[in-house]
């Protein structure tokens, strides 16, 4: 895949973000982030309320998060 955000590159990673989540797939979502990629949403602190911000940083940790439910 290029670096250009074309209309077709962009639906690829939404369809397939989608995708993962629904498989449950947490590798397959967190391949879609760049090593330091920042996942931010609300559904952090519902699924994780002990944390202090809804923002997972970094690809391995928001696989470990979506994968096995971490919060550390």
């Amino acid at each position: 895949m290029t670096p250009n955000n074309t209309d077709e590159q962009i639906r690829h990673v939404f369809d397939e973000w989608h995708r993962a989540v629904k498989d449950q797939d947490a590798e397959g979502m967190a391949t879609l982030y760049a090593h330091d990629g920042v996942l931010e949403t609300p559904a952090v602190l519902a699924l994780w309320p002990e944390r202090e911000d809804a923002v997972v940083h970094g690809r391995d940790a928001i696989a470990d998060r979506v994968g096995n439910g971490s919060a550390g």
